[in-house]
């Protein structure tokens, strides 16, 4: 498979620090994050290093949604340790929101939990397959599968510094 270098490491950096500088100013003394496993962990560890915020709070939920390149439609959760965030302003961190059908299984489970205020922040998205309101975006790419910066093709390719279309 070949990889075609879509979006620069440095353009990511840069585009993180200004989502960082963002939530630093909306969350000033404390942010609640629920972050989507495994790709959006390499968006949070980079996003963490330049918070500006008090207080960080994480948990991590694993939920899964593809098998190799293609939606199966059905979103499954992994993990499940939300009660520390009751009742409080919570942010998911996502890696990408492709159809859309992952953030908005997880916000109606997050309600669940008595979490009232959820804003989505997303490295990417895809918005012609989604209608959903990203409240902290890095980019918007066409519907084309992307691997690299926390993404993966079945477990390959998630170490890449870049954001590329497998092709």
């Amino acid at each position: 498979m070949k990889i075609n270098e879509h979006i620069s490491h440095d353009k990511v950096i840069s585009k993180i620090k200004e989502i960082a500088k963002q939530l630093s100013i909306d969350f000033p003394e404390e942010i609640n994050c629920i972050i989507v496993m495994d790709g959006a962990k390499v968006f949070f560890d980079e996003l963490k290093k330049h918070l500006k915020t008090e207080t960080i709070v994480a948990d991590f939920i694993t939920l899964k949604s593809y098998k190799g390149k293609k939606s199966t439609g059905e979103v499954s959760i992994e993990d499940d340790l939300l009660n520390g965030f009751k009742n409080k302003p919570t942010i998911i961190i996502e890696d990408i929101v492709d159809t859309g059908n992952t953030i908005t299984f997880l916000k109606n489970h997050l309600k669940k939990f008595g979490i009232k205020e959820i804003k989505i922040c997303s490295l990417l998205s895809k918005p012609d397959k989604n209608n959903l309101k990203i409240d902290y975006l890095g980019f918007n790419i066409p519907d084309k599968f992307v691997v690299g910066f926390g993404l993966d093709h079945d477990g390959k390719y998630r170490d890449l510094d870049f954001i590329g279309f497998l092709e």
